[in-house]
């Protein structure tokens, strides 16, 4: 058969976009549409009949073809942790970039500087990047250090309100509302400088200190019971920030490889090697269960259709502002994103019924 049809024209654009979206380059990701089309043509199914949901079948192309040292250290959504170095500055930039995309639409060419607003600002901005880093280190597996600093932003969002509605508004001068947006490009780009640096020489010092951890050990003939707690505590992070297993299910594993240790009475890098890879293995051999990649993402476009409709429905349509505009936008993208997502999966279970794949 000829891969002409319309549903598999689909469904070679979803294949290719989640294989990227896991880390392959472009030129192997063709290379696995092709092979996928090949076989296809010698059975006489259908792409989306003999291969199921592009999305499923990329996480197993992606397992086969990406080394696991970068898969122990990538998330859910495909960042590896060297990536998220640049969060707090990338993330603050983001929404900079955005609000001066906001502002220019809102006010023009030029916006007006007040105390409340820049000090005001300037507080938002710090909270940006205390999230990033929240982000970053619940990425990692560091969820308590995550949770302190997402009180510490918590604590910010007082004295931020006060700053907006409490300081002076009097005028401090002019300026051109593109500065905002050069101001975020310049963030972004100095964030993007700090996702890996020096790679090679951070994980040389990791190794050497692990190293002498071990030598340590072995020279007290004995596990030390600091370092399990840590190993454990650390598994248990990169299960519920990295790779979204549910809070029961990881306490169970948890608790598995701990009974585990006691009884054997061994060091766990002995036992279960690097926690990185250990906690990989565990939920791509089906030991821990998740959500998987569609739930998430289609979790998260129902959050947002949600926000952008209850917006809508709080604003009266009596004088429609630009922002009106933004939210009925973002209903519309993301509503026809979610009706296209139902539709696809109808017909993957219309495929997968069929007897005789016609």
């Amino acid at each position: 058969m000829s891969s002409t049809t319309e549903e598999d024209i689909g469904w070679d654009d979803e294949f290719t976009t989640a294989l990227m979206q896991r880390g392959l380059d472009e030129k192997t990701a063709e290379a696995c549409v092709a092979e996928a089309v090949a076989h296809c043509e010698e059975s006489g199914e259908s792409l989306r009949q003999a291969f199921g949901d592009p999305e499923e079948y990329a996480d197993s192309v992606a397992t086969s073809r990406i080394p696991v040292s970068k898969r122990a250290r990538t998330d859910y959504d495909n960042v590896t942790m060297d990536e998220y170095w640049g969060a707090p500055l990338t993330m603050p930039a983001y929404y900079l970039f955005l609000g001066g995309i906001l502002a220019w639409i809102g006010a023009g060419l030029w916006i007006r500087v007040t105390v409340a607003g820049l000090v005001g600002s300037v507080l938002l901005g710090v909270i940006c990047a205390v999230l990033g880093g929240a982000h970053s280190l619940r990425a990692a597996g560091h969820r308590r250090a995550a949770l302190v600093t997402l009180c510490v932003a918590l604590a910010l969002s007082g004295p931020t309100a006060l700053a907006f509605f409490e300081l002076p508004h009097n005028g401090l001068g002019r300026i051109p509302t593109p500065t905002l947006i050069a101001v975020a490009l310049l963030l972004n780009w100095v964030g993007e400088r700090l996702e890996r640096p020096h790679t090679a020489e951070r994980r040389a010092i990791e190794a050497l200190r692990r190293r002498a951890t071990r030598r340590g050990s072995a020279a007290s003939g004995a596990p030390d019971a600091r370092e399990t707690r840590r190993w454990l505590a650390h598994l248990h992070g990169l299960l519920r920030g990295r790779h979204h297993v549910r809070r029961g299910e990881a306490r169970r594993l948890v608790a598995d490889a701990r009974q585990h240790l006691e009884a054997s009475g061994t060091r766990p890098q002995d036992e279960f090697g690097d926690v990185e890879r250990y906690a990989l293995s565990l939920v791509e051999e089906g030991g821990a269960k998740r959500p998987s990649r569609q739930e998430l993402s289609l979790y998260r476009r129902w959050g947002l259709f949600g926000i952008a409709v209850l917006q809508l429905a709080q604003t009266p349509w009596v004088d429609i502002g630009w922002s009106k505009w933004g939210f009925l936008a973002v209903a519309v993208l993301t509503g026809f994103g979610l009706v296209r997502h139902y539709r696809n999966k109808s017909r993957t279970r219309t495929a997968g019924s069929s007897p005789d794949g016609q």
